[in-house]
């Protein structure tokens, strides 16, 4: 998911934002209070699901179904769900009237059961998202307390489960620090006018990434994991070429100011970095000003992805707690509402297995994370990907996935709890 827009400022939560500074103890009393102005009834508790829930629960259960029957493991590199709100996000969904009082208390009894069957499975995950360019973005589960604060210091609903449900021994939670694929586009549009790699927007007005203060105050929050998106175009600006040194740069000073953030953790928070792409690479490759989409279906495309993290594996590989996503959400304008496994998703694979091979014959033996093809969606997954597609000799990957619960799973929320249910039926 992406943010299809450039800057956004936020425009202040209520009285959401006071829970930021509150002690451990103090947040759950207020979320408490704010569940019973809700008239909640179900949240923290064991009660029936409802139709909704259920679905969530299934499409879940699918994805870690497979993981066991493959001795697989597994990683929801996103996952996101609405906060307090009272309007839509008219980019995506209109301007359509929708009913959102105490919405989010729904959302949040989901999130809680969701949660709780990950917790089982011993599941990765990271949630959509937060960014301090991000405005009022209804899944942003921590933002800026007011438009002028210089960076995200409050917490949005969703951080009443999340909080309940942060890593442990056993797995990493965390989050997605959005801003660094700003400007860009979210899918599969074969043309783009307005971005290429020779136009790949100006950094602090087109695209972004967050401050030390974001990164300590989400650490401070217990935050142990960071998922760093950016895109191909501006890293490397000509396929096989070098890395541009100036975007090489601001990477590598997001993810130190990452490391940096220690709330008690001896060496900082640990760090995703994420190819926000798509599964592709616009190109302006006659100087038309427009970039064209170059992806799997040329034959020999994974050669592309192959370099581009042989030389990021170059620059991160001596540093720690820094695990390689290989690419966000891959998928093809041809086939990306065709749930059957294609010619295109087989491509995909041998592009990871390639690209693995790579990355493990420098010595790198980094925690790589691979996505499943057809924007990553857990309800088609074992469709696209019938069995594991790789093999590693350091055992050291995980299959990722993403599950967003709205009936389209765009992630977008354009219905109310009460709509999604009635649809459903």
């Amino acid at each position: 998911m992406s943010s299809r827009n450039g800057r956004r400022e936020f425009i202040k939560s209520g009285a959401l934002a006071g829970l930021g500074a509150l002690s451990s103890a103090g947040r759950a009393r207020a979320a408490g209070r704010l569940h019973a102005r809700a008239g909640g009834t179900r949240f923290g508790a064991v009660a029936a699901p409802d139709k909704l829930e259920e679905r969530a629960l299934r499409g879940l259960k699918l994805f870690t179904d497979w993981l066991a029957a493959n001795s697989a493991k597994g990683f929801i590199g996103e996952l996101g769900f609405p906060g307090d709100r009272n309007k839509l996000d008219e980019y995506n969904c209109g301007r359509t009237p929708r009913r959102f009082k105490d919405d989010y208390v729904k959302w949040n009894n989901l999130a809680e059961a969701w949660f709780r069957r990950a917790d089982e499975a011993k599941l990765w995950a990271t949630i959509w998202a937060t960014g301090e360019w991000w405005g009022d973005y209804t899944l942003a589960v921590y933002k800026k307390s007011s438009e002028s604060a210089p960076s995200v210091n409050a917490t949005n609903t969703q951080s009443l489960v999340f909080e309940r449900h942060l890593s442990t021994p056993d797995y990493e939670r965390g989050i997605t620090v959005a801003g660094g694929e700003f400007g860009a586009n979210s899918g599969t549009e074969e043309t783009l006018r307005k971005f290429s790699n020779r136009k790949p927007g100006v950094y602090e007005d087109d695209y972004h990434y967050d401050t030390q203060a974001t990164f300590d105050y989400l650490a401070a929050r217990g935050v142990t994991l960071v998922r760093i998106p950016f895109r191909w175009e501006r890293i490397q600006p000509r396929l096989l070429g070098a890395l541009d040194a100036a975007e090489l740069r601001r990477l590598r000073e997001a993810v130190e100011r990452a490391r940096k953030s220690r709330a008690g953790m001896p060496r900082g928070m640990k760090v995703i970095l994420d190819v926000h792409n798509f599964g592709a690479y616009y190109e302006d490759a006659d100087g038309s000003g427009k970039g064209k989409r170059r992806d799997f279906r040329e034959r020999n495309f994974a050669q592309y992805l192959v370099d581009l993290w042989a030389r990021l594996s170059a620059e991160f590989k001596a540093v720690p707690d820094v695990f390689y996503g290989l690419m966000c959400e891959p998928v093809d304008p041809e086939t990306e509402k065709d749930v059957r496994r294609t010619a295109m998703t087989e491509a995909w694979e041998a592009a990871c297995q390639q690209t693995l091979d790579k990355i493990r014959a420098s010595g790198d033996n980094k925690l790589i994370l691979l996505s499943g093809y057809l924007w990553s969606g857990v309800l088609n997954w074992g469709t696209q990907h019938p069995r594991g597609w790789v093999k590693d000799p350091q055992n050291n990957v995980l299959y990722e996935a993403h599950h967003y619960w709205d009936s389209d799973s765009s992630g977008h929320y354009c219905l109310s709890y009460d709509d999604e249910l009635r649809r459903i039926g």
